[in-house]
């Protein structure tokens, strides 16, 4: 049996292709797609390509539907699904990539003027990580960033800071404050002895080198502490 979908296309009852969920998007937005039709939709477009949204559920099954686990996916990772072939996973991988740099400021040196700033800046490379990185954002007089930089990348749980490579490159670049910012891909916010420790250094260095030091942040998924918030620096 043939259902007329419009003049040009028509299909299967009961089986979903790429022209459903094109005809999809153009009638009901592109909200009315779920996660799984999206991504059949994107790996869909390719000639001859006919890649079922039952594929696209073991995928997903795979993350647990997290889709930001999916951003940490390497090549080999996406490849490793016996369902994709190399092309599916570079297109995927350009998908989430494109999709985890969402929070990308228009300015890449904005002003920093809130904690809430500071995490829009540092969340697109910290926010779902699944090791610990240290970054430091270095701003001038009127808190207007100058650079954004990785310090040092660790494990799981930890990442080990060398405080003069931070003060030197604050030098070089005649920086007048610092913000620092690291991730904890455990999801939880409370800083660790460690981290209270480290920001107490960084005030104190920071003071020796007329350096003004904003804030500490740490970052998990959507969600973050300030040290500076709550009141400990």
């Amino acid at each position: 049996m043939v259902k007329i979908l419009s003049n040009q296309t028509e299909r299967k009852v009961g089986v979903e292709s790429v022209i459903d969920l094109h005809h999809k998007m153009l009638t009901q937005g592109k909200r009315a797609l779920t996660e799984i039709e999206l991504v059949a939709l994107v790996l869909n477009r390719r000639e001859n390509c006919k890649f079922s949204q039952e594929k696209v559920r073991k995928i997903f099954d795979l993350c647990e539907n997290q889709l930001h686990e999916f951003s940490n996916w390497s090549l080999e990772d996406f490849q490793a699904i016996d369902e994709l072939d190399e092309e599916s996973c570079v297109l995927l991988m350009a998908v989430w990539e494109l999709s985890n740099r969402r929070w990308a400021r228009v300015d890449k040196f904005p002003t920093i003027t809130r904690s809430r700033d500071a995490f829009n800046m540092f969340a697109p490379k910290l926010a779902y990580l699944t090791h610990e990185e240290f970054h430091v954002a270095f701003l001038n007089r009127a808190n207007k960033v100058i650079s954004q930089q990785c310090i040092s990348t660790g494990g799981v749980n930890a990442t080990i800071v060398d405080l003069r490579m931070i003060f030197q490159k604050a030098i070089l670049q005649k920086a007048s404050a610092l913000i620092a910012a690291h991730n904890h891909p455990s999801g939880l916010l409370n800083p660790s002895k460690e981290d209270l420790d480290l920001t107490k250094k960084l005030v104190e260095g920071s003071g020796f080198f007329d350096i003004q030091f904003l804030d500490h942040l740490i970052l998990s998924g959507d969600n973050y502490y300030s040290f500076a918030d709550n009141d400990k620096i």
